[in-house]
């Protein structure tokens, strides 16, 4: 039998960067088993949805394992507006409204109050993650800007994914899936229970060999295999007091294509090992008050090397030269040019360069060379929060906080050396009631970025409780992103080592050793300010008496500005905060439990962009959507679902996929046996957001083996 869990104990996963909490004496089981539905991440207090300053999506463990998904992103599609796309097969690309990309950097995304996306280049590396599907409990994801609660990087909306404590899933776990595409997972679970000390560890790996082809018909090389362990472990105090340990390790090795044209291989291997610790402390001092402390570490090492070849004139300090003095004469004049001798530029400096890298040309610049670049990086981050809750009257609760938080970033490639940030934040929420009928949510965060600078983010949304089933929602928000470590203080640049000819004999291009620079490099211009954004909207939520049907409507004008436009390039970084675009639209998702085992669920959202100042950002989310769920559970324990997916005019193209996932669990008393088929199929055939992305199979199929003990 599951040990009942406090919901301060709960609470662990549903924090900021890194920590949240709400007095309540609720266990997980109770929350969960609200006849009325709750959130808990829009304020970082336990909340009903009809009184939440936020549309949220919620999405339970059970519809999680109907779905079938192997992936947290393909759980994601449930969410009315956020887009799921994929650049390589082992990369999802995740935008909510708009600014859908690799790095899903405009999106903040938390694993029990961690956030996880990278200091260096703001991105979520979703395939390395040390976390099994089956261990998430629940994923609430707050559509809209929340910076007043979570911090920059909470710009579009928030994913706060919260996973079991051990105490909830005691026993033994273990599964393995095959299936076609390359498909094979495997995981194995074990958590047990000794007095008020309960502990977890998963050992997992997951494996598949991305798409197979491109638009053109060329061969893709993209897949990926990666393997975590990763353990929980919580010591209960009292029914209130908890101290809480996570940690993980993840080691991931995927093929990267189209990097270099000068690569002598289709492709090559970047491996990717990730780790993190996460310790959170709560207090409840008495029933009207209660402290978090959590404080979290992580580390990432990223390892891609090459082997590329180019004539040996592009490594000489010459040419170097030349592009310090002038880019565009020298990739726009002076090497189209050759071998004819350098055209006047109008400028004597360059004049003398330009025919020193000349003369080179016939000093064995012509020849080819090989040499061994890279893209190495290493990035870490401590993170800490103090977070303090309190009922000050029967009709006001409020959360403040104080956070601090240090990333840093090294890398020879991105940023010749060693690049580093601290962040301070201190923020509150004050939940009032000033009538019975009427709720009022203002929240704040002051945040002092030591790269960028202070700013201010501020919540208002009030709530009428209309009547018992119905309630109208009206949210002002400013929100932000600061640029990443790598848009602020980049340095790119390349050097290749242990330079060859093509007979495998060391070459010295400039005298000094095998090692040389390539002559392309550039910098970021710095000074780069915050990326904002207002949002004003209106909502209706409505809810049956028997709780059986659920409706929530979401109108919202939003009006992102100071947006970072330019390129980031090895030959050209420019970026400045010059982009904006507005967007206005209205998105609704529908629940209903036709019986009681049976529901039906439905996600749709309409975006209209325009007063664009880049194409691209009409183009980077769908126009409309549409995610359409039915699940049934038959009484010989069959569980069945149904998905469809369609965006319309996303990034050019429409996606339209079917999925359907049929388990049955065989009952042995003490083992549980249970095995499940997953069938995909995309109806359409098109490139998913890049043209090398292309299944030349539309069905993916997997079946999965799963023993619970």
């Amino acid at each position: 039998m599951k040990a009942p869990l406090s919901l301060l104990a709960l609470l662990t996963a549903v924090s900021t960067p890194p920590g949240s909490t709400a007095a309540s004496d609720q266990s997980l089981d109770q929350l969960l088993n609200d006849d009325f539905p709750v959130v808990l991440s829009a304020t970082r207090l336990k909340q009903p949805k009809s009184e939440t300053p936020a549309a949220v999506t919620v999405i339970d463990q059970q519809t999680i394992e109907q779905l079938g998904a192997r992936s947290i992103a393909e759980v994601l599609r449930l969410v009315p507006g956020l887009y799921v796309g994929y650049e390589r097969g082992h990369s999802p690309e995740m935008g909510y409204h708009a600014l859908a990309s690799e790095n899903s950097r405009h999106l903040q995304v938390l694993v029990d109050g961690r956030s996880i996306y990278q200091p260096a280049l703001a991105r979520i590396l979703w395939e390395d993650l040390p976390l099994s599907i089956e261990k998430i409990s629940r994923i609430e994801v707050i559509r809209g800007p929340n910076t007043a609660m979570y911090g920059a990087n909470s710009y579009l909306a928030v994913i706060n994914i919260i996973t079991f404590h051990p105490e909830d899933q005691l026993g033994g776990q273990a599964s393995i899936t095959e299936g076609n595409h390359g498909i094979s997972d495997a995981s194995i679970k074990y958590a047990s229970q000794l007095g008020d000390f309960a502990y977890d560890v998963t050992l997992s790996r997951h494996q598949d060999d991305g798409f197979e082809t491109s638009s053109t018909g060329g061969e893709r090389y993209d897949a990926h295999d990666g393997v975590f362990i990763a353990s929980d472990l919580i010591w209960h105090h009292s029914d209130n007091d908890y101290l809480r340990i996570q940690l993980g390790a993840s080691d991931n090795e995927r093929q990267l294509d189209d990097i270099d044209p000068g690569e002598l291989t289709d492709f090559h291997p970047q491996t990717t090992k990730n780790s993190f610790i996460h310790l959170t402390y709560n207090n409840h001092i008495d029933s009207q008050n209660e402290l978090k402390l959590q404080a979290s570490s992580s580390h990432t090492k990223l390892s891609e090397n090459w082997v590329t070849c180019m004539p040996a004139l592009f490594l000489s300090t010459e040419l170097y030269d030349l592009f310090s003095l002038s880019p565009e004469y020298t990739d726009g004049v002076f090497l189209p040019n050759l071998p004819a001798p350098p055209p006047d530029s109008n400028d004597a400096d360059i004049n003398a360069q330009a025919m020193l890298a000349y003369q080179r040309l016939f000093q064995n610049g012509a020849d080819t060379v090989c040499g061994t670049a890279n893209q190495n990086m290493t990035e870490r981050r401590i993170d800490t929060e103090a977070q303090w809750i309190a009922r000050v009257s029967p009709n006001t609760r409020i959360v403040t906080g104080l956070n601090y938080r240090h990333d840093e970033a090294e890398s020879e490639s991105y940023f010749n050396g060693l690049s580093e940030k601290d962040i301070w934040r201190l923020f509150s929420n004050i939940e009032l009631k000033p009538a019975e009928k009427w709720r009022v949510n203002l929240g704040a965060m002051y945040e002092n970025d030591s790269m960028i600078g202070n700013t201010l983010t501020p919540r208002l949304a009030v709530n009428w409780l209309f009547n018992s089933t119905q309630s109208f929602r009206f949210i002002f928000s400013r929100a932000n992103r600061s640029p990443d470590l790598f848009e602020q203080d980049s340095q790119r640049s390349y050097t290749l080592r242990d330079i060859q000819n093509l007979s495998g004999q060391p070459v010295s291009i400039n005298g000094a050793g095998f090692n040389a620079l390539y002559y392309q490099h550039s910098d970021s211009p710095g000074e780069l300010n915050y990326e904002d954004i207002r949002t004003w909207e209106a909502g209706w939520y409505y809810h049956s008496f028997d709780q059986s049907i659920e409706l929530d409507i979401r109108l919202f004008h939003e009006t992102l500005y100071n947006l970072l436009e330019g390129k980031t390039m090895v030959q050209q970084f420019d970026l400045e905060n010059s982009g904006q675009v507005s967007m206005k639209g209205v998105e609704a998702q529908f629940s209903w439990h036709i019986a009681p085992n049976t529901r039906l669920s439905l996600g749709n959202s309409y975006v209209d962009r325009y007063n664009s100042s880049n194409p691209f950002y009409n183009r980077s989310g769908a126009k409309s959507s549409w995610s359409i769920n039915g699940f049934h559970q038959f009484d010989n324990q069959i569980k069945w679902s149904n998905s469809f997916y369609y965006y319309d005019d996303y990034f050019a193209v429409d996606f339209k996929r079917f999925d359907s996932s049929v388990a049955y669990t065989f009952d042995f008393n003490a083992v549980l046996l249970t095995t499940r088929l997953t069938y995909q199929h995309r109806f359409d055939d098109n490139h998913l957001l890049d043209l090398r992305s292309v299944y030349t199979n539309p069905d993916k199929i997997y079946a999965t083996v799963s023993l619970n003990w």
